[in-house]
């Protein structure tokens, strides 16, 4: 058994990670797909679908992971769609491929894939096991429930600001142009 309030601080902080990247691949679908096309691990024919696809798969998380009944399903459908993210990075950045954005939030805070990030995915991954144990029965009060949403709020941020000091300068166009083209 674990104390809700630590697992209602997870249930928080994941649904913050997979609610900001839902709603900014949701505004750039198009832009998402060419993403989806630069990690070169799928078929071409898979890339739209898969495009499309992620987003709507991340809201439904975002939601299901808030509701008590279906937290600890949506908490691991989480840390697997992680794991299968920080595989994908992890695979380009080992094939050189560092130059193409992650994807992972909006066009704004583009980063080039590295291994921070395949990290980041491993520490996102960790936050998701204390959805994964049952809560002990007490009841959350209103101070209990202000300090899991500051706390998950401190390491979304915290999350974005490291990603922003340890990211190399983003692509140019030309770069993710090329990397493009080099799949054919």
């Amino acid at each position: 058994m674990i104390d809700p309030l630590l697992q209602l601080t997870s249930a928080l902080l994941l649904a913050l990670v997979f609610g900001a990247a839902a709603a900014s691949k949701l505004r750039h679908l198009e832009t998402f797909e060419g993403v989806v096309q630069n990690y070169q691990i799928l078929p071409h024919r898979l890339a739209r679908p898969v495009a499309y696809a992620l987003p709507v798969v991340e809201a439904a998380l975002t939601v299901a992971v808030l509701v008590p009944a279906t937290r600890a399903e949506a908490a691991m459908a989480a840390l697997l769609m992680l794991a299968a993210f920080a595989a994908a990075v992890a695979v380009n950045v080992r094939r050189g491929r560092t130059a193409i954005d992650c994807g992972c939030f909006s066009d704004t805070l583009r980063q080039p894939i590295s291994w921070w990030i395949v990290l980041r995915n491993l520490v996102l991954m960790t936050a998701s096991l204390p959805c994964l144990i049952p809560a002990t029965g007490r009841a959350l009060g209103t101070g209990d429930l202000m300090l899991a949403a500051l706390g998950a709020a401190a390491l979304f941020i915290l999350s974005l600001a490291v990603g922003l000091v340890t990211k190399a300068p983003p692509p140019r166009y030309e770069d993710n142009y090329r990397a493009s083209l080099r799949r054919a």
